[in-house]
């Protein structure tokens, strides 16, 4: 996974956060840090931390962090599937190589 790809899957990651505060929340979501020492978290809560979170990975792709957003990527994928039903192949479909870039398929069919 590169800088690119990672930065389109977090596109696609706030799009999905954005359907999950549209079905679950009647309030806005604003991103924001959560409180670490916090038990239990409000649907809200996780969705504003997610797209903080989102936010954060943004930047580590600027600071050529690559590794820490793909943690962070990974860590914010886990919460929407833990939390709010987002499927395991969903999460593993933001993930895949640009379409174009896969290698191309040889034979004699």
């Amino acid at each position: 996974m590169n800088s690119a790809k990672v930065l389109e899957a977090v596109a696609q990651l706030r799009q999905m956060v954005t359907a999950q505060c549209e079905r679950y929340l009647t309030e806005v979501v604003i991103p924001a840090r959560m409180n670490p020492a916090l038990e239990h978290a409000s649907d809200a809560t996780w969705l504003a931390h997610v797209l903080y979170m989102c936010d954060e990975i943004s930047k580590f792709i600027n600071e050529d962090r690559l590794g820490k957003a793909m943690r962070w990527l990974g860590f914010a994928q886990g919460v929407l599937s833990a939390r709010f039903g987002v499927t395991i192949q969903a999460m593993k479909e933001l993930n895949m190589p640009f379409p174009d870039r896969l290698p191309q398929e040889t034979g004699t069919g």
